[in-house]
């Protein structure tokens, strides 16, 4: 995993997690576990962020002000397989696909088992989740759908209702943020991109039957720019 954390740059390799410092210099933090990809996000803090680090079945907090390393032991949080941020939250997949929740509002390693929500247009499970534009857009395995902060005490987020899509995500690491909008690997093998709230088809048939001889739950994504490309 890579994340940059309002210029800070930290990465995951083997079962270290590392800030990469800007003279190429590596600095160790703490252990993460496990052998799968990690998941990243943050928020801001007081002098600082909070960085926050899901290995797939457990989650880690970093503080950025006071150095601080912990897991999130939290008896309101589940594990997380995946992690991104939303006005002041830290919205979270649980590991098995059951539901997606957040954290507290600017609070990283809190959580309260009423801010949990089910996939609703169908009863697949959940795959991943990206935030665009303030809105989570949840991949189940066969749909996808998006939630809106109401601004609700709990319960905070609600279904958007007309934004269902009958398609869903190959892998919870095969998607990506890039040209204001969001790419996703579909579950049917063909790559989409989000244009209001439909798939549109990006990718060409070539690749599409190459990825059909991959394993593509292990797929993923990532993005960069080449004179204006």
């Amino acid at each position: 995993g890579l994340h940059n954390a309002e210029g800070a740059l930290f990465a995951v390799a083997g079962i270290g997690l590392y800030r990469v410092r800007s003279d190429a210099s590596v600095e160790f933090i703490a252990e993460i576990p496990g052998a799968g990809r990690v998941s990243m996000a943050h928020n801001q803090i007081t002098g600082g962020n909070v960085l926050v680090v899901a290995n797939g079945f457990a989650a880690y907090t970093y503080n950025t002000a006071t150095n601080e390393f912990a897991k999130i032991a939290d008896e309101g949080f589940p594990g997380a397989r995946v992690v991104d941020f939303v006005d002041g939250y830290i919205a979270f997949t649980e590991p098995a696909g059951r539901f997606w929740g957040h954290s507290e509002l600017v609070q990283a390693g809190e959580y309260n088992t009423l801010d949990r929500y089910e996939a609703e247009s169908a009863p697949d499970k959940i795959v991943g989740l990206i935030v665009s534009h303030r809105e989570v857009i949840v991949g189940g395995e066969r749909t996808t759908e998006i939630f809106r902060n109401t601004g609700a005490a709990t319960g905070t987020f609600q279904r958007a209702d007309g934004t269902e899509m009958e398609r869903g995500w190959a892998s919870p690491w095969a998607v990506a943020r890039l040209d204001n909008t969001v790419y996703w690997l579909g579950n049917d093998g063909i790559v989409y991109r989000l244009e209001g709230y439909q798939p549109v088809r990006v990718s060409t048939t070539p690749i599409e039957q190459d990825l059909s001889r991959r394993r593509l739950s292990l797929a993923f994504a990532f993005t960069f720019e080449s004179r204006g490309h």
